[in-house]
């Protein structure tokens, strides 16, 4: 017997209650299982039972009788069936009074209907306590141009050089733009608002035609021709994530075992 990815929470216990192979994460058994029984929680016999039913389900299916070819990876037909399931699986919506691109100032309530969503990972968070909320990492922003701007000689720049720039912000909600805003606020730095836009892509596209700068996480920022980002010297500028669930559901197996997992505690 052998259990699905992440279906496992047990050594000993496990494989003495009759599980075989444990798949995907090799978290409890491998050298935990080696562990174990130099321990003495699980036998050497155990042990033998567990190699010789996996082998002889192999035996049976005739497994150990077929001699398997590595062969190429067609990538290309791989990406055809995905772009068709894509397809199949489209649903047109209605974008009636511009309902998306959701916004943050403009959202109240989102419902997540049902209870498959165990956990969360957030932009942003606010104080309710029917949710447990954990800081689980955080970013710098950067300041992104075009290879002809004379930033792109540069590593670093201090706030004070925005002053007058043209500046390509996100939209209004976007953390980025908040902690930017929040960094030019304080440093009492007025950069020239040319764009605000929704979507990366455009930004990104739009900073490479020389349409002005941008902010940008450093984790969301792609290399790419034509492209270079810069660090802020003498701010700390960031953006956070977190993990958050429903404080109902804080003790439940599966988000325990995802906090523990990212090195946390709910």
């Amino acid at each position: 017997m052998g259990t699905s990815h992440c279906s496992t929470y047990s050594t000993a216990q496990a494989a003495n209650a009759g599980l075989d192979q444990e798949f995907y994460e090799e978290r409890y058994f491998a050298s935990a299982l080696k562990t174990a029984v130099e321990k003495g929680e699980v036998t050497e016999a155990r042990i033998d039972d567990m190699a010789r039913r996996i082998l002889r389900s192999l035996a049976a299916t005739g497994a150990l009788d077929r001699t398997e070819s590595v062969q190429p990876v067609d990538a290309a037909a791989g990406l055809a069936v995905a772009q068709r399931v894509a397809e199949s699986g489209i649903v047109l919506l209605q974008n009636r009074d511009g309902l998306l691109p959701l916004r943050a100032d403009r959202l109240r309530k989102i419902a997540v209907i049902g209870r498959r969503a165990d956990v969360g990972v957030l932009a942003q968070v606010s104080l309710d306590k029917r949710f447990v909320s954990v800081p689980y990492s955080e970013h710098p922003v950067v300041i992104f141009c075009n290879a002809t701007h004379p930033f792109a000689r540069r590593r670093s720049i201090r706030t004070a050089e925005l002053q007058g720039e043209k500046l390509i912000l996100r939209e209004e909600g976007s953390t980025t733009r908040k902690a930017i805003e929040s960094a030019l606020r304080a440093a009492r730095v007025q950069p020239e608002v040319v764009m605000e836009v929704a979507s990366r892509e455009i930004i990104r596209e739009a900073v490479a035609q020389g349409v002005g700068v941008a902010a940008v996480s450093d984790v969301e920022f792609v290399p790419g021709p034509g492209l270079h980002a810069v660090r802020i010297s003498d701010a700390q500028v960031r953006t956070y994530a977190h993990v958050a669930c429903l404080a109902e559901r804080r003790d439940a197996r599966m988000v325990r075992a995802f906090f523990e997992a990212i090195g946390l505690e709910a």
